[in-house]
């Protein structure tokens, strides 16, 4: 395991879940997690380019594609938090080890849209 996977399980451990387990306002949790997510740096060449699909908004990311297909990236975070944005830095590097283009879909999140 690299240094830097080490120092960030350890900030996780010990920063993020505890504060997980206090906060109650998934609204709050949604922006601590956009706040975190900066500190990930998008790929050398990495390209992003918004477009819709449909009724959804789109972030396709792409570093040098070089092989046909898509790769679909649907974030986690329980339909409470997560964003293309959240995402794009980790997504772009799949793009670039691949030589796919990636598609990140903006879906709408609870508590302000919830099922059905």
């Amino acid at each position: 395991m690299s240094l830097r996977l080490r120092l960030l399980n350890a900030y996780l451990k010990r920063v993020e879940k505890p504060w997980l387990a206090r906060v109650q306002d998934p609204v709050k949790v949604r922006a601590g997690f956009e706040r975190s997510a900066r500190m990930f740096r998008d790929p050398a060449f990495a390209l992003y380019l918004p477009d819709r699909l449909g009724d959804v908004p789109v972030l396709w990311a792409q570093v040098r594609p070089r092989a046909p297909g898509v790769i679909l990236d649907l974030h986690g975070g329980a339909y409470v938090m997560g964003s293309p944005a959240t995402h794009r830095a980790m997504v772009a590097r799949l793009s670039e080890m691949t030589g796919l283009r990636a598609v990140l879909p903006d879906y709408r999140l609870a508590p302000e849209h919830p099922y059905p």
